[in-house]
């Protein structure tokens, strides 16, 4: 994680350098930096905590599928908490992606991993799906209106240093 978060801050701070600017970061209120170290929290170290574990305790195929609940748990989070409306189709290919999940799960033969493998790794799995949602649903409420250079780099920046001392 940290060797990819710092080619990260390398490879964003020469596009968005110019968004770091002290006036900029004075702008940042104190409730925004309280949901930018929240965000930071969930997804680096609650969500990559959760599925380096979860990867430990099951296999890539697992991991695979349980990874695609990601996008329907922050469907799910945005029509709930944002109060996004999606159609038929977005609905339908959610319903499916579930009940792929589940299969997977319950006949994880299906999909050719182990079917002893811990449920605890499942758990860990979704937990860091979870992180991960609910960190991108705080950015898309209340942090949505920063620059998108200066959020990056102090959200990638943040979270590897809380990742690596938490």
């Amino acid at each position: 994680m940290c060797v990819g978060n710092f080619i990260g801050i390398l490879t964003l701070f020469p596009v968005f350098h110019h968004q770091l600017t002290w006036t900029n970061l004075r702008q940042v209120t104190c409730s925004q930096w309280g949901w930018m170290l929240l965000g930071c929290l969930l997804a680096n170290v609650l969500g990559s905590v959760a599925y380096l574990q979860g990867l430990r305790l099951t296999s890539v195929p697992a991991r695979a599928m349980t990874g695609r609940l990601e996008s329907v748990d922050f469907l799910a989070a945005s029509a709930w908490f944002l109060g996004d409306r999606y159609g038929g189709w977005v609905q339908v290919n959610a319903l499916l992606t579930v009940l792929g999940v589940v299969t997977a799960v319950i006949f994880p033969i299906v999909v050719q991993h182990h079917p002893m493998e811990g449920k605890v790794g499942y758990m860990y799995l979704v937990l860091g799906g979870w992180g991960y949602t609910l960190s991108l649903l705080i950015t898309k409420k209340y942090l949505v209106h920063l620059p998108v250079g200066l959020l990056s780099l102090v959200k990638l920046s943040l979270g590897t240093l809380l990742f690596h001392f938490l």
